[in-house]
């Protein structure tokens, strides 16, 4: 299964639901798939 990896606190933001939009300088070809997220420290 593929994964995102993403800093906090913006993981946590997206999993309650805070916030909607990730914007990323590289393009993810993650859409409309299921994925892990990965809570990647500072």
């Amino acid at each position: 299964m593929l994964a995102l990896s993403i800093r906090q606190p913006y993981a946590e933001f997206i999993l309650r639901g805070i916030k909607t939009i990730e914007y990323r300088s590289r393009g993810t070809r993650i859409i409309g798939q299921r994925f892990h997220l990965y809570a990647a420290g500072k």
